[in-house]
């Protein structure tokens, strides 16, 4: 069962105005006048939904007036033309103005930075009832969500960039939590990482946990340090204070590595790779394992493509590219490690028994299999490797999901070579995470639609609901 939460889209800029959409969507719209001044388009203010006047002064970390009479005369000419008005607690609980203004048009409020618990106790007790407490920062959007389910249900989105490319954008709040209906969450799963804020998993997972109506919620955590999280969040049981278990977490870079230093229990694969990308719990126990090598197998299981005898160049000696040059190895694969650190490239190949050809001598004509296992093409940008010189009909496997395609996948294309994508390997990781971290299938039809795809993208045992009797996950197999 869920409810509805109120959405109030925030404006910040004369060019949110013009970008309809979602912010038409909204319950609310709140015009920040502090930025915007008081005068809103004639358009905006007859569309419909509420009008929340929000003027928010320089000691709360907005551009507005800090003076008393000046922000009065203003709150009290905005009153007679917006439905709600927002009063910050500190400045402007005037005998005047909460006269003019009755208790329903009013939102009260405070801003400022975050400070230690007993604090915020102390503010929170000052406001009555309705109360929605979150953190503005794009680190801490999570909050959002989850506020709305243990205060007012109601949820602030920006308008500010419009194409949900923020997690802060009211556009990727609806497409990442569901939004506006809140379900009721019992368990967490996240993704922690730096950056993790376009990841496309919350998005994944929260509708495959709607669709089976779990009581789950997953959300980003963009974090420096692995071990100032597992302390502060996982170790400590903050979210069980208010009876939320942490179930899983997919582990993003730069933490494969790290992130095994907490594990009760670590797989043999992940071990030997020394590469962590998921962990989950087994009882009270937090288990460590990785699927970036089974994104990328059964991936080519799915294509028809077999590893034995295939030269294969995995590009990247990082978390992800160890251990999928492992597996391919395992697989009958023969493997080379390419690397522009020189220093991480022989270290990788010490570990794993693998060659290893620095990036700047890499020849791509002498290998029929490329997997880019770099962040590189994240952005656009083209990574230093000459595809058009590999033999007719070779395969590129591209780690980095991008719409609609990297330079990479593109240039593979045009090539004729067979090109698996960020889009495939996200799927097919997402899959079996979600298995690990919830013992459950991952319902498949609303996990393509949500990425524009349709069944024939996700590798065939996922096609089929369950996996492929010939396939079996490294973690088995690598311990036989």
């Amino acid at each position: 069962m869920s409810i509805p939460a109120t959405i109030i889209a925030t404006m910040h800029a004369p060019a949110d105005c013009r970008t309809g959409g979602f912010a038409e969507k909204a319950d609310w719209i709140e015009w920040r006048a502090d930025l915007l001044g008081d005068a809103a388009p004639v358009g905006l203010m007859e569309r419909g939904g509420k009008m929340l006047y929000a003027l928010r002064s320089k000691l709360e970390g907005g551009e507005g007036p800090n003076e008393r009479h000046v922000r009065k005369a203003r709150l009290l000419a905005a009153s007679k033309r917006f439905d709600f008005i927002e009063l910050e607690g500190e400045r402007d609980l005037d005998h005047a103005i909460l006269g003019a203004i009755p208790p329903h048009r009013r939102v009260i409020s405070w801003h400022g930075q975050a400070t230690e618990a007993k604090t915020l106790r102390g503010l929170l007790a000052s406001f009555r009832r309705d109360v929605i407490a979150y953190a503005e920062s794009a680190n801490a959007t999570w909050t959002r969500p989850l506020a709305a389910r243990y205060g007012a249900p109601v949820v602030f989105g920006n308008i500010a960039n419009g194409d949900g490319s923020s997690p802060t954008d009211l556009q990727a709040l609806v497409r990442d939590y569901g939004l506006p209906n809140l379900h009721r969450v019992t368990e967490l799963c996240a993704i922690v990482g730096k950056p993790v804020n376009g990841s496309c998993s919350p998005q994944l997972h929260n509708a495959a946990y709607r669709a089976q109506g779990a009581s789950r919620l997953f959300v980003r955590f963009p974090v420096e340090s692995f071990r100032v999280f597992w302390h502060g969040v996982v170790e400590t049981a903050l979210f069980e204070a208010i009876g939320i278990r942490v179930r899983g977490v997919t582990v993003a870079s730069p933490h494969k590595e790290s992130a095994l230093a907490v594990a009760a229990e670590i797989s043999p694969f992940s071990r030997s790779t020394e590469s962590t990308n998921v962990m989950f719990r087994r009882g009270s126990e937090w288990h460590a394992d990785t699927t970036d090598a089974d994104g990328v197998l059964m991936n080519l299981e799915s294509a028809g493509i077999a590893c034995a005898k295939r030269h294969v160049a995995v590009i990247g000696c990082g978390g992800s590219g160890r251990p999928i040059a492992a597996a391919l190895r395992h697989a009958g694969a023969d493997v080379t490690l390419v690397n522009r650190s020189t220093a991480r490239g022989f270290w990788a190949s010490t570990r794993l028994g693998l060659p290893f050809v620095p990036l700047a001598k890499f020849n791509a004509a002498e290998y029929d299999m490329i997997i880019n296992a770099t962040p590189v093409g994240r952005e656009g940008e083209e990574l230093p490797v000459d595809v058009t010189s590999m033999p007719r009909k070779s395969v590129v496997v591209d780690l980095v999901f991008a719409a609609p395609a990297t330079p990479l996948s593109a240039l593979a294309r045009r090539c004729g070579h067979t090109v698996i994508d960020g889009r495939d390997i996200l799927l097919a990781q997402a899959a079996r995470q979600y298995k690990l971290m919830t013992g459950e299938e991952m319902p498949r039809i609303p996990v393509c639609d949500l990425l524009g795809a349709d069944a024939s993208c996700l590798p065939a045992s996922f096609r089929a609901g369950k996996r492929n009797a010939r396939f079996q996950p490294l973690t088995e197999s690598f311990a036989q």
